[in-house]
């Protein structure tokens, strides 16, 4: 009679042993997921303060009605993410040419890399247009402008220090962005790859997830018709 008694019950505390280890692994990731909110939201309170004492100084100088995004390649933060939560029109800006200019009618050129529109060395200045226009060198650029083979609307992104007829200033910055973007060109590669691998994971996660709800569910019917 007792191991019949044991047999029984045995098989009921390892199901319950399991259940109670995955409703603990449900349970911290979900601290861990509460804590990076938490930490996200003060990072944007930071971030908002840091913009607004910074527009007040400069206004100071002059009356500011346009901002640009600014960041280092290198950064895991894209100062844009900060608009996703405020609105920069509540602080008298009328525009930011990432969110207000249509580069479908303004072909966007940036010496980012210290080339030309060089996409496979530029994280985060580069657009979505429908222009595809090679600029191969500063001279290439203007026999373009010369010969009027560029649309009739601008922006050009650049960056001062790169203009310098100083030679040593010029060969430092020659040499810092060749390896620069060596990095910066692995990092665009690396996240390419991570992109895939994030997909792949999601459909795990999401399937991780419902198997982990219907286990979920029926421990409670179980504990229900034990009642």
């Amino acid at each position: 009679m007792r191991s019949g008694i044991t047999m029984k019950i045995f098989p009921k505390l390892i199901i319950s042993r399991k259940g109670a280890k995955k409703d603990k692994k449900i349970e911290e990731r979900e601290n861990r997921k509460e804590k990076r909110v938490n930490r996200n939201k003060e990072l944007y309170e930071l971030a908002i303060d840091d913009f607004r004492l910074n527009l007040e100084r400069l206004r100071k100088l002059y009356p500011v009605k346009t901002i640009c995004m600014h960041g280092s390649p290198l950064s895991k933060w894209d100062n844009r993410d900060l608009w996703k939560k405020y609105d920069y029109r509540d602080f008298g800006i009328i525009a930011e040419p990432y969110f207000d200019l249509d580069f479908d009618e303004v072909f966007y050129i940036t010496d980012t890399g210290r080339q030309w529109n060089n996409a496979g060395a530029s994280i985060r200045d580069k657009v979505e247009s429908s222009f595809d226009i090679e600029i191969r060198s500063t001279q290439h650029f203007i026999e373009l402008i010369q010969q009027n083979k560029l649309p009739g609307k601008l922006i050009i992104n650049t960056h001062p220090q790169r203009w310098t007829n100083d030679y040593i200033p010029w060969l430092s910055e020659l040499i810092k962005q060749n390896i620069k973007n060596v990095i910066k060109k692995w990092m665009i590669s690396r996240k390419g790859a991570k992109a895939l691998r994030e997909k792949g994971r999601g459909r795990g996660e999401a399937k991780k997830m419902r198997r982990e709800e219907g286990e979920r569910r029926k421990r409670t019917e179980r504990q229900k018709s034990r009642r």
